[in-house]
């Protein structure tokens, strides 16, 4: 629900000041082809339908792609989350006292994630970000941001609506 999403919001900002939500009318929401292709027709189906529900509740749905340096963030965060995933899990467990290691967590993850876990994220997994990688998906952050930026003013939007997933839950 709504209220669920902005109780996450504010433990994950930090911030239990809660903005009362806004009607839509008048609201410019991008929508980019590039985020629409390849989508499962059950996704399609729903992310159609959530667009036209915010178009009916009066948001301006603003139809604009977006550029090539846009196109590449979602490869480039993967590296860095990839990259960073261990260390980073590994020290929030242990500032929060958790009691269990990052391989811990991994040995007890299911077989999709430990076998994910396994080839690509612990250090020294076959297929592991190298420092080399990560430091050039960094290194292209910069204009990610840029891009970002000019896509939100050139298109006088305020969000870009697109489906977190391309695949519907499986089982």
């Amino acid at each position: 629900t709504v209220a669920d999403l902005i109780l996450f919001d504010s433990v994950l900002m930090n911030n239990r000041s809660v903005e009362p939500p806004q009607a839509l009318r008048g609201v410019r929401i991008g929508v980019a082809d590039y985020f629409l292709s390849d989508l499962h027709p059950e996704v399609a189906r729903v992310t159609t339908e959530a667009l036209a529900k915010m178009e009916s509740a009066g948001a301006i749905l603003v139809r604009a792609d977006v550029p090539k340096e846009m196109r590449v963030g979602t490869d480039l965060t993967r590296t860095i989350n990839l990259y960073e995933t261990a260390k980073n899990m590994s020290a929030f467990l242990k500032q929060h006292g958790a009691g269990v290691s990052f391989e811990d967590v991994v040995s007890q993850a299911s077989s999709d994630i430990k076998s994910l876990f396994q080839d690509r994220v612990i250090p020294g997994a076959p297929n592991a970000v190298t420092q080399q990688q990560y430091e050039s998906a960094v290194a292209q952050l910069a204009p990610l941001r840029e891009a970002v930026r000019r896509y939100f003013v050139d298109n006088r939007v305020v969000l870009l609506a697109f489906p977190s997933v391309r695949m519907p839950q499986i089982g």
